[in-house]
């Protein structure tokens, strides 16, 4: 039980490290930033496309009348 704690823990003291990261390159204002900044934009905006997953969903769910259906966006 500890060990899975610890663990939890040491999650999200990372998400929270990469978070904190995050939000101050992005409230650097040098011109080294913008490349930084660039990237990391182009990075989660790519992360952020989920239509590819639900059609997949639809997709797999046609042929199994137990499994869930995701509707059309």
């Amino acid at each position: 039980m500890a060990r899975y704690l610890l663990r939890l823990c040491i999650q999200m003291a990372g998400a929270i490290g990469v978070f904190f990261v995050v939000m101050s390159l992005f409230q650097w204002t040098a011109p080294e930033a913008v490349p930084l900044k660039q990237a990391v934009r182009a990075c989660f905006t790519t992360d952020t496309d989920v239509m590819p997953v639900i059609e997949w969903l639809n997709q797999s769910g046609k042929n199994d009348d137990n499994t869930f259906m995701i509707d059309e966006v």
